[in-house]
């Protein structure tokens, strides 16, 4: 039976108690504040929120490719499979890449094509897959094919903290200051696109999205929030109480702002 270990990066919404059972191996991202710097998987988010709320400058840095390589190398089993956010946002795909040229033992990367809960998604379905004994060729496929059945639609409070992250092309974002407040985005195959549904209420909205592309008939659906966990149970409590709620990575929130609520899922097999 084989014995594949799943590598990933701290802009996951895994809970540490979800990594540890599966074994999976996350690889944190930095993050620098402007009187103190620190790593994803330590720092109070508090800390960070705060700095965003007083208009600060806050930054973060992938993981490099050595980062990954440790990983790696510290990884037991007969292979490791990386999965990794959408190269059109970071080069963790990339330095990822670059790590699997120079590694020991037989390495596969995938770029999931989406990120934060959505990505979650994807390592869970294929640290699952490792856990039962699937080789290196079958977890990646099941990888591959969770990332083709991944979906993510998220609200914010406001669009200062993305328009500042560089992240989000320019005509989305002219599109969304011409909207009302709690712009509404879906993020699909490596691309963020702006969402057009009428809805008084961004919980509305979100549930009408979860409904409209197979949210009802989804294998695992997730709440996501940073700083709204109060929203975030509202909105649990409208998609039937069938998905789980997760913190945002402190990571993630610098390039979205406090305030973020989404619901990432995944389709059902057709």
């Amino acid at each position: 039976m084989a014995y594949i270990t799943i590598v990933t990066d701290s802009n996951v919404c895994l809970p540490d108690a979800v990594a540890h059972e599966l074994g999976i191996r996350v690889v944190p991202i930095s993050i620098h504040l402007t009187d103190a710097d620190g790593r994803d998987d330590t720092i109070d988010p508090k800390l960070v929120f705060d700095a965003l709320a007083r208009d600060e400058t806050v930054k973060s840095s992938p993981p490099a490719a050595a980062d990954y390589l440790t990983a790696i190398e510290d990884a037991d089993g007969d292979g490791v499979l990386v999965l990794t956010p959408a190269i059109e946002f970071t080069t963790m795909a990339s330095n990822a890449r670059q790590a699997a040229t120079l590694a020991s033992k037989p390495v596969r990367v995938v770029d999931t094509r989406t990120a934060t809960a959505a990505q979650s998604l994807v390592v869970r379905s294929a640290a699952e897959a490792a856990r039962a004994g699937a080789t290196l060729d079958a977890v990646e496929a099941v990888a591959r094919d969770a990332a083709r059945r991944v979906e993510l639609v998220a609200s914010l409070d406001a669009t200062t903290a993305i328009e500042h992250s560089g992240r989000i092309p320019s005509p989305v974002l002219e599109t969304v200051r011409e909207r009302r407040a709690h712009p509404l985005f879906r993020f699909r195959e490596g691309a963020v696109t702006p969402l057009e549904i009428e809805a008084l209420d961004p919980l509305d909205a979100l549930r009408a999205a979860w409904l409209a592309d197979g949210g009802p008939g989804a294998t695992q659906s997730t709440v996501f929030h940073a700083a709204a966990e109060e929203r975030a149970q509202r909105l649990q409590r409208l998609l039937g109480g069938r998905a789980d709620i997760v913190g945002f990575s402190p990571a993630m929130a610098v390039h979205t702002g406090p305030g973020v609520l989404g619901v990432a899922w995944l389709r059902a097999p057709n």
